[in-house]
Order: structure tokens, then C-alpha cells, then sequence
């Protein structure tokens, strides 16, 4: 109906157009007319509109099932151990840089660690 109320519109401004300059001939009036034919047989004439429904969504859902393993420490390269299966670190009392991983890798997003210094040197 959208498109037949803008149909209207715009042949009547064509038509108002037409009237005030009074500048038509034979062929503008016959085109009015058959404007106006056809937009009377759309009107009594409604496209038929068919709604299928389809049983597949449009969204399908994601469903991110995350387990949250504990990481536990796997490597280390300066002066350490490794106890308590992994989750313990003790560094001997030497200065010096100790680097530690995690067995666990992590390239993207947000990770929480948690550790604790126990026994800082004197």
C-alpha cells in the first residue's frame, strides 16, 4: 500500500502541475489515465504475499563451554624449583632475573594470576 499511496501522490502532483501551467495535450491526458487504470487494478488487485517460515534461525546459537583448569608452572630459566606438582615456584636467595611459564598457553583475551611472595630476602 506504500507503494501505491506514493503512486497516487506522485501522479497527482502531476496532474496539479499540469493544471497551473495549463500546459498538457491529448497524449498527458491519456497518460493520467492509464496511470490512474493501473493503480486502480493494484488496488483491487492486492499482490498475494506468501510468509514461509523456515525452521533453521536466522541466528544460529553459539554456546562457549569453558573449563576452568588451573595453570600450573612448566618452565623456568634462571635460579628455581618447581614443587608441589607444579604449583609451587621457590627461587633460591641469588640475585638475578628468573623467568617462569605457565604450562598453559594464552594468545588472546584477559588472564588472572594469582601468586603470593612468601619470604623476600633481607
Amino acid at each position: 500500500t506504500t507503494n501505491i499511496k506514493q503512486k497516487l501522490k506522485n501522479l497527482s502532483n502531476e496532474l496539479r502541475q499540469g493544471q497551473e501551467d495549463n500546459d498538457f495535450i491529448e497524449t498527458d491526458l491519456q497518460q493520467w489515465t492509464q496511470k490512474l487504470e493501473e493503480l486502480k487494478k493494484e488496488l483491487h488487485n492486492p499482490t498475494t504475499v506468501a510468509i514461509q517460515e523456515d525452521s533453521t534461525p536466522l541466528i544460529t546459537k553459539i554456546c562457549i563451554d569453558c573449563q576452568d583448569t588451573p595453570d600450573v608452572f612448566e618452565r623456568f630459566c634462571g635460579n628455581a624449583q618447581i614443587k608441589e606438582n607444579g604449583c609451587l615456584i621457590v627461587k633460591d636467595n641469588s640475585d638475578g632475573h628468573t623467568a617462569i611459564r605457565g604450562k598453559n598457553e594464552y594468545n588472546i583475551g584477559r588472564h588472572k594470576f594469582c601468586f603470593r611472595i612468601e619470604q623476600l630476602p633481607p
